[in-house]
C-alpha cells in the first residue's frame, strides 16, 4: 500500500511536492523497519538529496530528513555513518536556533544518542538521551504519552548497558506503567517496554521477575502479531535467551526454535536476527 501511495503522489502532485517527499521519507523508515534495507537506504538518501536541493542545508526540513537518514543508517547497521548524519542534523538545528536548545535540537540529540547506543558508545549516548527526557519533562510533555515512555525506556536501557541496572529499574517501571494506562497492555510499545523491563530486572539480579515479565510480553506478542511478522520472533528469542541463561534449557529450546523459524521465514536465512537465533539455539547443545 505504501509503495502504491508514493507512486500515486508522484504522478498527481509531482516528484518535488512536499507531500510526496514526506511520504517517501515515511516509506524509507517503513522499509527499514521491515528489514528491507536494500530499498530503504537508497530512498532515504534520495529524499535527503531532494530536500537539500529544494530548501538548502540550513532548513528545518533538511535537518529532519537528515535525521531520518541517520535513523535508517542505524537500522541498517551502519552506526558510524548514522552518527555523522545525526551530528550534522544537530549542528544544523543549533545553527538555526542560534545555539539555543529547541525541540528540533534535542530531537536530533536523541537521534545521535540512538546511533551512539547502537555502536556500543553508551557513555556518550546517556547524556543525550537524558537531555531529551529532561527537555520533554521541563517543557510540558504530557505525563501519559508514548514519546515520554520511549524516552524513559531509552535512558533505562542505556543505564543497564552501563551496569547501572538498579538505577534503570524505576525508569523502566515508570515507562511500562504509563504505557499500560495510556495505550493499553497489548500495544506494541507496551510489549517492547515490558520485555525491556524483563532484561533490566534480570541484570539487577531479579531472575524470577524477569522470567515472568518476559512470559507476559511474549503472550501479548502472540495476540498482537498473528501474520508472520518478525516481531514475534524477537519476543520468542528474548524470552528463550533469558530462560537459557537461567539454566532452563528445556523451556528455552522451543522458543529459540520458534524464533529461528520466524526470522528465517520473515527475514531470510542471512539476516542478523536469524543468525543470532541460530547461534543461540546451537548454544543449547
Amino acid at each position: 500500500p505504501e509503495l502504491t501511495m508514493v507512486a500515486e503522489m508522484r504522478q498527481r502532485l509531482g516528484e518535488d511536492h512536499e507531500l510526496t517527499v514526506q511520504t517517501e521519507d515515511s516509506l524509507a523508515y517503513y522499509l527499514a523497519d521491515a528489514q528491507r534495507f536494500d530499498e530503504a537506504l537508497p530512498l532515504a538518501r534520495a529524499v535527503l538529496a531532494k530536500t537539500v536541493r529544494l530548501h538548502g542545508e540550513l532548513h528545518i526540513l533538511t535537518m529532519s530528513r537528515r535525521r531520518s537518514l541517520g535513523t535508517v543508517l542505524n537500522m541498517v547497521g551502519r552506526p558510524d555513518e548514522a552518527i555523522a548524519e545525526q551530528h550534522a542534523a544537530r549542528d544544523a538545528a543549533l545553527a538555526i536556533s542560534g545555539g539555543r536548545e529547541t525541540q528540533y535540537s534535542v530531537t536530533a540529540a536523541n537521534g545521535l544518542a540512538y546511533a551512539y547506543f547502537a555502536s556500543g558508545r553508551n557513555g556518550e549516548a546517556l547524556p543525550l538521551f537524558q537531555l531529551y527526557l529532561d527537555f520533554q519533562r521541563q517543557n510540558g510533555a504530557e505525563a501519559d504519552t508514548p514519546k515520554l515512555t520511549r524516552s524513559l525506556n531509552n535512558v533505562a536501557m542505556t543505564l543497564m548497558h552501563l551496569n547501572r541496572a538498579a538505577e534503570a529499574l524505576p525508569l523502566a517501571r515508570e515507562a511500562l506503567a504509563i504505557d499500560q494506562r495510556s495505550v493499553g497492555p497489548g500495544h506494541p510499545d507496551t510489549l517492547v517496554h515490558s520485555m525491556n523491563l524483563a532484561l533490566i530486572a534480570d541484570a539487577a539480579g531479579r531472575a524470577s521477575e524477569a522470567d515472568s515479565l518476559a512470559a507476559e510480553a511474549l503472550a501479548g506478542a502472540r495476540k498482537q502479531y498473528q501474520h508472520g511478522e518478525w516481531d514475534l520472533g524477537w519476543f520468542a528469542y528474548k524470552t528463550g535467551s533469558l530462560l537459557a541463561a537461567h539454566g532452563r534449557k528445556a523451556d528455552a529450546r522451543p522458543l529459540l526454535t520458534e524464533s529461528l523459524a520466524n526470522f528465517t521465514a520473515a527475514l531470510g536465512p542471512d539476516n542478523d536476527n536469524t543468525r543470532k537465533a541460530r547461534e543461540a539455539l546451537a548454544g543449547l547443545q
